[in-house]
């Protein structure tokens, strides 16, 4: 799990709205960085509880993720 800063509404006066930070997993991390044109990912940061512990797009989990990722180490 990362939390990822992301192109937001650039029109709004805050800088929240303008480059919202958000938590994604792993999978969903790499399927945003296919295509450089269209990669809405400004800055990778570590992953942050404040921001929840679910992906903005899948809704996994950070311990499902853990548990997944364990499960193929093995």
């Amino acid at each position: 799990m990362k939390s990822v800063m992301i192109w937001g509404n650039l029109a709004s006066d805050r800088t929240e709205e303008q480059y919202p930070i958000i938590n994604v997993c792993e999978k969903c991390f790499k399927a945003m960085n296919v295509n450089n044109k269209t990669n809405p990912i400004t800055s990778e940061l570590d992953f942050d509880e404040y921001y929840g512990e679910t992906c903005e797009y899948c809704q996994k989990n950070k311990s499902f993720e853990e548990e997944e990722l364990l499960v193929f180490l093995k």
